[in-house]
């Protein structure tokens, strides 16, 4: 039930008569508009099409706005909205449950605090679309550093040196998160779950890859489903190569020679000179790595 006066709770209103200051036409019901829930509709068909996949809103607008337009599907709707009637699946999003000090934040506000695009996406789909999501500073915080070891869990699959040929278990485990994160997906929209698998997955190959037993097979294999894993989530961003000035990169070569001759103390103090410069280096089976904090 809503403010107006009803004979029953399932109507909803086709055409609004003409109020002061309002837009309004003329029609054969007398001056005045169409009703919202037909507005939305006839905006959808014009700039979406006659079809679509899956009709999205707020939990807010379970009643009456899509209960409604599930009637007008239902019935002599099929006439005045087609689209109504063909839509395949309606989803409804959770409202989120800010910090105690603030209603709200604002995209903007966000990347004005330094914030990424990334990492508020993958905070947002962090939870079920059913679900509440706690939206906290310091929740996005931790996103923003589970996105920079996406991103540099990429960026090593990327640049590590295989031999050729494949492990049965490692393309073993490499299929069998394809079909975990597709069954997550498949369970309606188990976001959660779904990150979960990717993270299971990052974890079970930077173990290969530093062992250094990552064969060219299974490297091709698990760019494959991490580049499908991005086109589902979009949480990566774009691969773009870092290249290091030559002065930093004299000091990684350099240690590289202290550490092959023993000179291990010189080999500390570059680590932490690189470090204290933000970069960090990761000595592999493959070879030392480095990576910007």
């Amino acid at each position: 039930m809503d403010e107006y006066d009803k004979e029953d709770a399932r109507d909803f209103a086709l055409w609004k008569a003409a109020r002061p200051g309002e837009p309004h036409w003329p029609s054969p019901y007398g001056e005045g508009r169409p009703g919202w829930h037909l507005e939305c509709s006839a905006m959808a068909m014009r700039y979406l099409g006659e079809t679509f996949d899956i009709h999205a809103g707020g939990v807010d607008l379970i009643s009456p706005t899509t209960r409604t337009r599930s009637l007008k599907a239902k019935g002599f709707g099929q006439a005045v909205c087609p689209l109504l009637a063909s839509r395949r699946a309606s989803s409804h999003q959770r409202r989120e449950d800010v910090e105690a000090d603030r209603n709200f934040f604002t995209v903007h506000e966000l990347l004005e605090q330094g914030y990424s695009p990334l990492a508020i996406r993958s905070l947002l789909i962090s939870v079920p679309y059913r679900t509440q999501l706690s939206f906290t500073l310091d929740n996005l915080s931790g996103f923003e550093t589970r996105v920079k070891k996406l991103q540099d869990f990429r960026r090593r699959l990327n640049e590590t040196e295989c031999r050729p040929g494949s492990d049965p278990e490692t393309a073993a485990s490499i299929a069998s998160a394809r079909q975990e994160f597709e069954a997550a997906m498949d369970d309606a929209l188990n976001t959660a779950a779904a990150l979960g698998v990717l993270s299971l997955f990052t974890n079970t190959l930077n173990k290969v890859m530093s062992a250094g037993s990552l064969l060219a097979e299974d490297r091709e294999a698990a760019t494959a489903l991490l580049n499908d894993f991005e086109r589902v989530l979009g949480i990566f961003g774009k691969l773009e190569e870092e290249i290091l000035d030559d002065e930093i990169q004299k000091l990684i070569d350099e240690r590289i020679a202290a550490k092959a001759g023993k000179n291990y103390a010189r080999a500390d103090e570059i680590r932490q000179q690189l470090a204290s410069r933000g970069i960090l280096l990761e000595d592999t089976k493959a070879g030392t790595r480095w990576r910007r904090s």
